[in-house]
Parts: structure tokens; C-alpha cells; sequence
């Protein structure tokens, strides 16, 4: 143990010496002369260690530094070349496009970051993940585990407190996710916290306290859970000491000292999050996630699907917001996933009953799919099934497969790469998410956008800004921050010239100009059957193209939706 800690150490502080000295001449032999290693034997360690042979290493590094200098305009590409060791420009960009995407004059005036340096492939021998989040504020309730070394703790040594200190209270093992932070109560003691996520005025065990975790950019690292506890608190330890010793300074990030630094748990899983000042990335960089994957969503419901489920737990097990779990859920699967949950555990409860011998059989298999009342699950599943459960035959139920969805259903719609002007509409919001009632609250967005693109909402009736007659609909429909500053608003409403006199309770919002992917289907107009154009545009757009072309969009600007001419169009932007 203390041969491996060595060794870890050691390492960190060659990256932290090559990192001081990136600009100046790093060949392997002087930084192995530097830390008093033979040159042979550093080259294996370092290459062992960090995953990458030395030059590689040093090369990536400086090219990645070079985006840095690139952005801020102040040296030209020659200059740059020739700071880092290239003798001529085209070598330069040769190797900068190789290794960034894209040649240096393109990088300096395109909006995105350039990739991370590759992630460790595994911490402890479990295989490590990496995505980057926009997380909505979440509430936990922990047990309080009072730190022993008094008001001081150190993150690196002291995370995952309670694997280490148990404490009778807390459930390592439970199932669903639990939250662990540190936290100083009013008169300054400092407290390890560890519980589960709640909503606000949920009732609380005593002894529980309640935090609230503010919202922001996060880096979230996750790692297959150990096979004990031991396992767990090492790995999750090496985990965290990794982001903080290695990641954050190789790929130049800088975390919110002033916001939460928490962890989290479940049954598969170890997590670390950490809060971004800078370093969040502007494009997306990540490998598609296993089963973490938008199709793969199911799959991890049917795993869990005799647990305690909450759709907070999955959303953060797949490292979604629970807002836009929800949405993109409803919008690819064409249900909610509430319902999802509760329409598959009657499926799968209908199919084991099949060979049950009597009622008592039926409730205990109605129980196992947490249908704790016999009177409200008959009620359900005579609703879905017209039929008592004593008298159910087999019956099967599908969601929609998305790839199978795409590779269907992708040559019914047509893409137009153009350049738009900026636009001005007004909206009223469809949708908002302020509550945590109404965030749970589930409504067709395709059904509502369907209806109002044709109808006029309230505040524009009688008002110059109505359509008077069918068919002359020109409106537009998006998603922005809500107006109260909390959450998301969708917003839908026509298209305008200006802002002058605008009638109450409408939302004025300009969106930008620039190059878009412009998507609509193969049908002469829409009208007809606008909210199944819409569905169908979603999966197949966010899904299926979007997928495909992910390094061409520009997630820096809105995606949106436009009504003219019968016709519904998707607009998605894209790098000029």
C-alpha cells in the first residue's frame, strides 16, 4: 500500500514539474536526470503510469496548451509553431489537426474546446467514466458523522468518510443512490453527510439533515462499484485523488472552490462531482455511454425495475438533470417515464401471474413489482388490460427502439444546410419547471406544441400579433431559461419584426443568426398531423442525426422548432 502511494506521488509530482516546464526544452532524459531516475527505467514508469508513452505525452500536452494560446489571439500560428518545437507551420497544423480535429486557423475561430487528455481507462482495476453535466439543484438528507480530526478534513484522504468510519445509521449497501458531502454546521463543526436525494418539505428521520446542492457545470466521474467496502473506499479514494491531482491540472480546469465538491453511491456505481469555473467543454467530447446511452435508458429501468425507483435516482445514475431525463425520455420513447415504470411492472407482474395458482400467488408476484394494495392493482391492471388479473392471458409490450426507429424511418426526412438571419419572436410558456410538483408533472410537449402552433394562446387573442386565418401560421417554439431565473420555460409564439407594445404575459426572445441544419418531413404540409411530425422529428433529429453529425453542432446556440407554410421545421446549429 504504501509502495503503490509512493509510486502515485511520485508520479504527481513529475506532471506537476512538466506542467511548470511545458514551454521549456522537456526531453526525457533531463526530466528523468531531474527526479535521479535512469532513463530506461523512468520511461517504462512513466508510460506504465500515466497510459501513454513519454513524447506522446509531452506532445499532447503542448497541443493542447497551443488551443489556449490560439483563442486568445495574441500569437499568430507561426509564432505558436515555432514556441513549440515545429519548424514549420504546415508541420504544425499537421499534427495540431490530427490531434484536435481540425487545423489551427479553423480552431481559432470556432467556439468549442479541445478534447480533454484521455481518461485513465480504470482506477483500481474498475473502469472509469467521464461526463460533463449541467446539473439542476438537487435536496439530500444525510446523518451527520462527526470528523475526527476536529473542524479540518482532507478530501484526498477522507472521501467516502462512512466506508472507512460506519456508522449505524446509514445503509451502505441501499440500493438506491445515496449522496455524501462535507459540511460545516452554524457553529463551524464539520460533519460528513451521507443520505439519500429528497424533495423540499419532504418529511425527514430523525437526526437527518436536509442540504440543498446548488445547480451549475459539473465534471462527474463515475467507477464501477467495488466488490466490498474496503474495495469501495480504496477505489473511490484513488478515484478522487485522480481527478484532483491529475485531471484537473493536465487539461488546465479550474473548480468552484466556493461550491460543493460531493460524491455519491449506488448499488453499480461510485461517483465524484465536481463543480467548473472553466473547463467545461463546448462541444460534445464523450463516447457514446454504454449503458448509459439514450437506447440503453430501458435497459437499466428493467434492472432495477423491483427496486425502490425514483425518477431522480435514474436520472442521476445515467447522469442526466431530472428535468432533462424527463423530456428527452418522453420526447424519444413517446411516454414518461413515470408511466413507462408503472405500465412495465404490470407487464412484467401480468406475465408472471400467468402460472400463478391463486389470488394469494398474484399479490405476492403484484408486490414484488411494488403493488402494495390488491384493490389499486386490480384497478390498474383492469385499466390496461380490460381484464381481472386472475383471467389474464399473455400480452407483450414494446418502446420504441431508437436505432431501429432511425434506420427505419431516416429517408422520410429531408435536411437544407442554410444560413438564417436572426429572428425575433414573442412566446408564452408552455411548460415551466419552477416546482418540484410541476417538474414531475408530465406533458406531451409534441402534443402541445401540435395544438398551439395552430390556435392562439390567451395573451395574443384579439391582439395584432394573432393569426386570423388558418394555414398563415408563422411561429416559433424553444427552450430558454425560465424568466423567474429558476429552470426552463418552453416557449412558443409567432414570429415578429420588433418588440415594440407587446401585449402582457408574453416573452420576447431573439435567436441567432447564423449556419443551421434545417429538418422537416417528406409530406406537402403537416397541419394534419403536426404532433406526430413533431415526435417523429425529434427521434430522428436528436437521436439519429444529431448522433451521427455530433462534431458539426454548435451546442452553444438553441435548437428550435418553426411553423410556416404548414410546415413544421427543426433547426439545429451548426459550426459555421
Amino acid at each position: 500500500m504504501m509502495a503503490e502511494l509512493k509510486q502515485i506521488v511520485d508520479m504527481e509530482r513529475v506532471l506537476q514539474y512538466i506542467m511548470e516546464h511545458l514551454d521549456e526544452d522537456l526531453t526525457i532524459s533531463q526530466v528523468a536526470d531531474y527526479f535521479q531516475y535512469n532513463e530506461a527505467y523512468f520511461a517504462k514508469k512513466f508510460s506504465d503510469y500515466f497510459e501513454i508513452p513519454y513524447g506522446r505525452f509531452i506532445q499532447m500536452l503542448r497541443l493542447r496548451q497551443a488551443t489556449h494560446e490560439l483563442s486568445e489571439g495574441r500569437k499568430s500560428a507561426k509564432e505558436i509553431a515555432r514556441e513549440y518545437g515545429y519548424s514549420e507551420v504546415r508541420s504544425f497544423s499537421k499534427a495540431f489537426k490530427r490531434e484536435i480535429g481540425m487545423p489551427p486557423r479553423e480552431f481559432q475561430h470556432a467556439d468549442i474546446s479541445a478534447p480533454d487528455m484521455p481518461l485513465r481507462k480504470t482506477i483500481n482495476g474498475h473502469k472509469l467514466k467521464l461526463q460533463y453535466i449541467r446539473m439542476d439543484k438537487i435536496q439530500m438528507a444525510g446523518y451527520p458523522v462527526p470528523a475526527r480530526h476536529g473542524r479540518k478534513t482532507d478530501l484526498l484522504r477522507e472521501c467516502a468518510y462512512p466506508f472507512e468510519r460506519p456508522d449505524d445509521r446509514i445503509d451502505l449497501d441501499d440500493s438506491k443512490m445515496q449522496v455524501g458531502l462535507w459540511w460545516h454546521d452554524s457553529k463551524g463543526e464539520l460533519y460528513y453527510l451521507m443520505g439519500p436525494t429528497v424533495y423540499e418539505g419532504q418529511e425527514m428521520t430523525d437526526g437527518m439533515i436536509s442540504i440543498g446542492i446548488p445547480g451549475g457545470d459539473y465534471a462527474v466521474f463515475s467507477v464501477e462499484r467495488g466488490n466490498d467496502h474496503e474495495d469501495v473506499l480504496k477505489t473511490q479514494r484513488r478515484m478522487v485523488r485522480y481527478a484532483m491531482m491529475e485531471w484537473e491540472i493536465m487539461n488546465w480546469k479550474e473548480l468552484d472552490r466556493m461550491a460543493f465538491t460531493y460524491e455519491a453511491f449506488d448499488k453499480n456505481y461510485t461517483y465524484l462531482f465536481l463543480p467548473l469555473v472553466r473547463g467545461m467543454l463546448k462541444q460534445e467530447t464523450m463516447e457514446e455511454k454504454d449503458t448509459h446511452g439514450i437506447d440503453r435508458w430501458i435497459d437499466y429501468i428493467d434492472r432495477h425495475i423491483t427496486e425502490d425507483l425514483t425518477i431522480q435516482d435514474i436520472a442521476m445514475a445515467v447522469h442526466y438533470s431530472e428535468t432533462h431525463f424527463r423530456e428527452i425520455f418522453k420526447s424519444y420513447y413517446g411516454t414518461s417515464p413515470t408511466d413507462y415504470i408503472r405500465r412495465r411492472r404490470l407487464y412484467l407482474t401480468a406475465s408472471e401471474i400467468r402460472n400463478a395458482k391463486n389470488k394469494r400467488e398474484i399479490q405476492k408476484i403484484a408486490e414484488k413489482y411494488h403493488f402494495r394494495s390488491p384493490d389499486t392493482f386490480c384497478e390498474m391492471f383492469r385499466k390496461e388490460f380490460n381484464v381481472d388479473p386472475e383471467e389474464y392471458s399473455q400480452v407483450d409490450f414494446d418502446v420504441v427502439n431508437l436505432e431501429q426507429y432511425y434506420s427505419r424511418y431516416k429517408e422520410q426526412i429531408k435536411v437544407t444546410i442554410c444560413e438564417e438571419n436572426e429572428t425575433k419572436m414573442i412566446g408564452v410558456a408552455l411548460r415551466s419547471y419552477e416546482t418540484e410538483e410541476e417538474r414531475k408533472d408530465d406533458i406531451d410537449i409534441p402534443g402541445l406544441a401540435g395544438y398551439w402552433m395552430k390556435h392562439n394562446t390567451e395573451p395574443l387573442k384579439n391582439t395584432v400579433y394573432a393569426c386570423k386565418e388558418p394555414g398563415k401560421e408563422n411561429k416559433m417554439a424553444l427552450w430558454c431559461n425560465a424568466s423567474s431565473g429558476k429552470g426552463y420555460d418552453y416557449i412558443l409564439g409567432p414570429v415578429v419584426q420588433d418588440f415594440e407594445n407587446l401585449p402582457d404575459h408574453v416573452r420576447p426572445y431573439t435567436v441567432d443568426g447564423g449556419k443551421y441544419a434545417v429538418f422537416e418531413t417528406l409530406d406537402t404540409n403537416d397541419e394534419a398531423n403536426l404532433a406526430d411530425a413533431y415526435r417523429m422529428l425529434t427521434r430522428l433529429v436528436f437521436y439519429g442525426w444529431i448522433k451521427e453529425n455530433r462534431v458539426r453542432v454548435n451546442l452553444n446556440k438553441l435548437t428550435f422548432v418553426r411553423y410556416y407554410d404548414r410546415k413544421l421545421h427543426f433547426y439545429v446549429p451548426l459550426y459555421s
